[in-house]
């Protein structure tokens, strides 16, 4: 591994394919673990373009092993902010998740009520912006990162207001 990616930092095309050889399966196998299989693929093979594009970055007196690793582990935490931004990792425990009995039923609607005794607490500018993010729109006034930050402000408030409930 040593050799082909000092090779490969080198500028030798040929070291490509032995470099490929070597860690893709372990970036699939390292992608697969710490993120749900339909991004896994995905995110091993960005990982292997991120390698490949910043090969002549590797210093070939420190370890191989560990700069392949860092760019792999580095992807997989881009793929996992990206997915709780878009709250997927969220929406797939909940998903598909119907009450099973009465008391889950029970539970279920009490929470709703909650949420909505919460939400009838928060101002109007609050219970708007969290309105918005619930059908995954966004205020046109407001930039991405601005509405994100509404967001979690708004979060907050309702938490603290069910909190006291």
């Amino acid at each position: 591994m040593q050799e082909c990616l000092s090779s490969l930092a080198g500028g030798d095309r040929e070291a490509f394919t032995p470099v490929f050889d070597i860690l893709w399966p372990v970036y699939r196998r390292f992608a697969r673990q710490h993120l749900p299989e339909i991004d896994a693929d995905d995110a091993a093979q960005e990982a292997l373009l991120k390698l490949f594009v910043r090969a002549d970055e590797f210093d070939p007196s420190r370890d191989a092993a560990a700069f392949a690793i860092g760019v792999a582990y580095h992807e997989i935490r881009t793929w996992r902010r990206k997915r709780w931004r878009r709250r997927e990792d969220s929406l797939e425990r909940h998903e598909g998740a119907q009450p099973s009995g009465p008391e889950d039923f029970l539970a279920a609607r009490e929470a709703d009520e909650l949420i909505e005794w919460g939400l009838a607490r928060l101002s109007t500018v609050d219970r708007q912006t969290l309105v918005l993010f619930a059908h995954d729109e966004r205020a046109t006034s407001a930039s991405a990162v601005a509405f994100r930050k509404r967001v979690q402000r708004a979060l907050e408030r309702l938490r603290a207001i069910v909190r006291l409930r």
